[in-house]
């Protein structure tokens, strides 16, 4: 398999990468071009709709 098909089999949309936090306790972020504002507002979304354990993101 090439590298461009590895890609493509392992992205997922954000509110697919959020789901999969669900055994996490800790999300620790870097700052700016780390914390995509898409993955954080999918994150808060799951959140408020008690689709995530409690969380801390740092």
């Amino acid at each position: 398999m090439n590298i461009s098909a590895q890609y493509k089999q392992k992205c997922v949309s954000a509110f697919e990468a959020a789901a999969q936090l669900m055994p996490v306790r800790n999300l620790i972020l870097g700052m700016n071009v780390a914390m995509p504002p898409l993955l954080m507002e999918a994150v808060a979304t799951a959140l408020r709709n008690d689709n995530l354990n409690a969380l801390d993101v740092y």
